[in-house]
């Protein structure tokens, strides 16, 4: 009945943060040794503490950043801790609000069980392209997600080529390849355990993420 993620406004992200340092730590320093291959660390330096901050996850919702969370504390990252990060930048600002609009659904944005885009997923690609020509500085990478009722093989090719095909779109569309990242996740990276159909189905997702 009550969600913490009721105070806040919808220009806020959630960061699953595993540690901080006062000096700059390179991506392949020992500490980061631990961390699984799935996840990508990011860099980040607020200005309000003046430290450099490490963060391995970015989600849409509180809830949403429970599995990373518990999955990195168990591989000994004992400080993780979830960051609520209020979007300042205009370009984050911006992707955020498109991802809350459309949703990120795979099940909406591909065809079942493949990787065709559905007229929902070329519309909010269209969008993406209005983006990525207002914003001409940054990278996007698009990752899409599985849930685990195939095999792990045939998850991850699915979900590779679901990724590509969104790539794809954006370059025949006219945005440059070299602005653009596709990865596929199979079902490595679960929002929820895959024990019902309703969370197995908030799994199947697509991620869209500015590199800078």
């Amino acid at each position: 009945m009550y969600s913490a993620e009721k105070g806040f406004n919808q220009d806020v992200v959630f960061d699953v943060e595993i540690l901080t340092s006062k000096t700059r730590l390179d991506l392949d320093n020992v500490v980061f040794n631990d961390v699984p291959k799935k996840y990508s660390i990011k860099e980040i330096k607020l200005p309000s503490d003046n430290l450099f901050h490490y963060i391995i996850d970015e989600e849409m919702s509180l809830m949403a950043t429970y599995s990373t969370f518990n999955d990195i504390i168990n591989h000994g990252y004992g400080e993780t801790k979830i960051r609520t990060l209020v979007l300042e930048d205009p370009a984050a600002k911006e992707l955020n609000n498109l991802k809350r609009v459309f949703g990120v659904s795979a099940d909406v944005f591909f065809m079942p069980n493949s990787f065709i885009l559905s007229s929902k997923g070329t519309q909010v690609l269209d969008q993406i392209i209005g983006f990525m020509a207002k914003f001409p500085g940054i990278k996007l990478e698009i990752a899409t997600h599985t849930d685990n009722t195939d095999s792990e093989n045939t998850s991850l090719l699915l979900s590779q080529k679901r990724a590509e095909s969104m790539v794809n779109y954006l370059i025949t569309n006219g945005v440059k390849s070299i602005r653009l990242i596709s990865k596929g996740y199979g079902s490595s990276k679960p929002l929820v355990p895959n024990f019902f159909e309703t969370d197995r189905k908030l799994n199947r997702r697509v991620d869209f993420t500015i590199i800078k």
